[in-house]
């Protein structure tokens, strides 16, 4: 289900607060907090979210023009908060998941060349087909391992996968908490 798209009167421009001090909690401020105070969305979740996502994009680039500077202004920060609700948990499943692939891709390198299991093992089964006992020797051995290494990631990829998944939502809200320090919303 689409969320409902919250129109809010833009705060007073006389009401300011000084630096290092809190924002004044005005209508359009009380909105936006409210919003970006929200719990990241599941990553599964997000993906319902993309096309209204996409839908707030087209209104505002045919219909911004005919918008009051206000709600331009607002329309444009509803559009940004959405945009970070739905691409900052795919960008945290997306460094979870390239995180645990490349740790398990470097175990398992490590684990064969420290091993010398892995390419060692096929060269020597090679040597009982003829015409592969050349090919395989021609390679170099730690790449071999890394093909092997590299297949054993895909075959983990259920695992990481999964894995991912249930760290997605840590690594979104310490992602969302990193860029509101960085002053993004």
């Amino acid at each position: 289900p689409a969320p409902a798209t919250r129109h809010l009167a833009p705060a007073p421009a006389a009401r300011h607060s000084l630096p290092g001090l809190p924002r004044p909690c005005t209508p359009l401020r009380a909105g936006v907090v409210a919003a970006s105070e929200e719990a990241p969305l599941d990553p599964r979740a997000a993906l319902d979210e993309v096309g209204t996502l996409l839908e707030k994009v087209r209104e505002l680039w045919t219909d911004g023009s005919s918008w009051s500077a206000e709600e331009r202004a607002v329309r444009q920060r509803e559009l940004v908060d959405q945009y970070f609700r739905v691409f900052v948990p795919a960008v945290a499943f997306s460094g979870v998941q390239l995180g645990l692939s490349l740790a398990a891709f470097v175990t398992l390198l490590a684990a064969l060349n420290l091993s010398h299991r892995g390419y060692d093992d096929v060269a020597r089964l090679a040597e009982a087909f003829a015409p592969l006992a050349p090919l395989v020797d021609a390679i170099n051995p730690t790449l071999g391992n890394a093909a092997i290494a590299l297949a054993g990631v895909e075959l983990l990829a259920p695992l990481l996968i999964a894995a991912s998944l249930a760290a997605a939502p840590a690594a979104a809200a310490s992602l969302k908490a990193r860029l509101r320090g960085w002053g993004f919303p």
